[in-house]
């Protein structure tokens, strides 16, 4: 979190135990930074919020001034609202924001673990986690049912005007997928549209978006709406297969022209 004078004014943190180390062993510098709950704190209520700034301030960290809300609460406007209402009334300071391109698993099993292994493979150097999702994880389960990626809590471009009340920021991720694919998404999202493939803007999923074509522009103007009341029941519902099938295509085989990148 860089400041206009171009120092570090505040850190992002997930795992409470460092927040509480660094405020024990660098006490004043702690006291100059804002300490910010990052994404994986998964705040999807105004009681999680709560108790989150109340564990900050047992620290001697500075109070955030922005909160992210959890994925989830992309799929739950009326949760949303609420919270999003308490949190204005109580901290009238703190800018809220919403995650809109992950497009990870809605509520996915693998979260927890799957964050424990990328903290491992960063500390040993080496990332090894695509192979574990490839054969166990989140991208078997897409590949065997693809058709999930419709119930993954994204935010489409053309969707960003519904949470416009509810929240300050729209945050984009992906910055280790490189400057094409953020070039990409932030022109969609300052358009409010895109018309092309949906994996194209989404993190999580971009690994497939070479074999598989999900039409953005036919998702219906009440995507949200509708999806904001899905039971979770597929085996009795058959909505997301249904409409998937009509978006989506398999991509053409195309292989990679390496040649300049051997010569170079």
């Amino acid at each position: 979190m860089p400041s206009r004078e171009g120092v570090l004014c505040g850190i992002v943190y997930c795992d409470h135990y460092l927040l509480q180390l660094l405020s024990s062993q660098a006490p004043e510098l702690a006291s100059s930074l804002e300490a910010v709950p990052g994404i994986n704190s998964m705040l999807d209520s105004f009681d999680k919020v709560e108790a989150q700034l109340a564990y900050i301030a047992q620290t001697r960290f500075k109070m955030p001034g922005k909160i992210i809300l959890d994925r989830s609460l992309n799929r739950n406007p009326t949760q949303l609202s609420i919270t999003s209402r308490q949190c204005r009334k109580r901290y009238p300071h703190i800018k809220i924001e919403l995650l809109a391109n992950e497009g990870c698993l809605d509520f996915c099993p693998f979260k927890f673990s799957h964050d424990a292994y990328i903290a491992l493979s960063n500390y040993q150097g080496q990332d090894c986690t695509f192979t574990l999702n490839r054969e166990l994880g989140c991208i078997r389960l897409v590949d065997e049912q693809p058709y999930r990626i419709l119930r993954s809590p994204f935010i489409r471009p053309e969707d960003v005007v519904l949470y416009q009340q509810d929240v300050d920021v729209i945050k984009l991720c992906g910055r280790t997928l490189g400057g094409s694919f953020l070039q990409r998404v932030i022109i969609a999202y300052l358009q409010g549209k895109y018309d092309g493939n949906l994996l194209d803007l989404l993190d999580a999923l971009s690994w497939l978006a070479p074999s598989l074509y999900v039409d953005n522009p036919s998702l219906s103007f009440d995507f949200v709406e509708i999806l904001s009341l899905c039971d979770k029941h597929c085996g009795s519902c058959g909505f997301c297969q249904e409409l998937f099938s009509t978006l989506s295509c398999p991509q053409p085989l195309t292989i990679p022209d390496l040649r300049c990148a051997e010569n170079s």
